[in-house]
């Protein structure tokens, strides 16, 4: 297995980071999310093919490649 999801204790906020990279044929899109009200940490969160959300750190080096890589993709 590639990555592992991440879970969340509060509606779908990230609360820990992936320790897996991601391969980008997996991904469907992606969204972020920023450190307010009880979501703790910042979060690249990306959407797979499988429907599951991957919670990465943005200083990643992994991470902002492929989220560079995505801002092509229409379904955000």
């Amino acid at each position: 297995m590639f990555c592992e999801e991440t879970t969340a204790d509060y509606e779908g906020c990230c609360v820990s980071y992936s320790k897996y990279q991601l391969p980008f044929i997996r991904i469907k899109g992606y969204s972020i999310q920023t450190p307010q009200d009880y979501c703790d940490i910042p979060a690249v969160v990306f959407h797979t093919i499988k429907g599951k959300h991957i919670c990465a750190n943005p200083k990643d080096t992994w991470t902002i490649v492929l989220y560079s890589k995505t801002l092509n993709i229409s379904d955000k």
